[in-house]
């Protein structure tokens, strides 16, 4: 999932476009494995296992239920499902992934008002703590 946000920065063009078609051929099949659902169930499970608070009155907004790395993962495991077989939604940006989730109707529109402003609002509470 990680690779879905891949960006090639610098370098000869010929390999950054390799490098590229691999990570998108890696990412996105026309035909979709089902024990990729598994796997995105086990990797959220272990990361809030790893990072559970035992105190109920802290909350994680990065790596916490509901929080930055489950919006992305929810976003990427969508576009991973779907990119495949619709190159609109492969994309390095959250914020394109969910306009094009909602234009394509695979989210609904008040789902990814919800998802979009939640990330922005986690994301300027992140920084804001970074520089305190």
């Amino acid at each position: 999932l990680a690779l879905v946000r891949a960006r090639i920065l610098q370098g000869p063009p010929e390999f950054c476009d390799a490098i590229m078609d691999i990570f998108v051929r890696f990412c996105y099949r026309k035909f979709l494995d089902y024990t990729l659902l598994d796997d995105l169930k086990q990797l959220r499970s272990r990361i809030h296992q790893h990072y559970h608070s035992t105190n109920k009155n802290e909350f994680n907004i990065k790596l916490g239920v509901g929080g930055i790395r489950d919006i992305e993962l929810f976003v990427h495991a969508l576009q991973v499902i779907h990119g495949g077989r619709d190159r609109s939604i492969r994309t390095s940006s959250t914020k394109k992934a969910l306009l094009t989730l909602r234009d394509k109707k695979i989210l609904p529109d008040n789902e990814v008002e919800v998802l979009d402003s939640s990330y922005w609002l986690f994301r300027r509470l992140e920084h804001m703590v970074q520089l305190g």
